[in-house]
């Protein structure tokens, strides 16, 4: 194991990640993101919208290229089901809960 380039390369990159955190690399680039973010939020004016949604993109946009995963927002959610199935929308239509099985029959 100790002879495997795959160890030294873990290796390396622990001790890299531990060096950025004690030097607050991480701090740096988080501020400079929320200094940008706080001058989107004061531009109020009704003529500064396009300029705010722009700055806001561009902020999104570089916080996706740090990230490791990128959440997904969906502020719509599709439903569809068989016209044989019988039972209440409301038992289908929440993806976050358990769906009960036992209030959903076939015709």
């Amino acid at each position: 194991m100790l002879f495997e380039p795959e160890t030294w390369v873990a290796v390396a990159f622990v001790i890299l990640m531990g060096l950025f955190a004690y030097l607050g690399i991480h701090r740096t680039v988080l501020k400079a993101l929320d200094t940008r973010a706080t001058k989107a939020d004061q531009m109020v004016a009704p003529g500064q919208s396009a300029a705010r949604l722009k700055e806001y993109a561009s902020i999104f946009a570089a916080l996706n290229k740090q990230a490791l995963w990128v959440p997904i927002y969906h502020d719509v959610r599709y439903m569809m089901k068989s016209d044989r199935l019988v039972g209440g929308l409301p038992e289908l239509t929440d993806p976050i809960h358990n769906i009960v099985y036992e209030r959903l029959s076939a015709k």
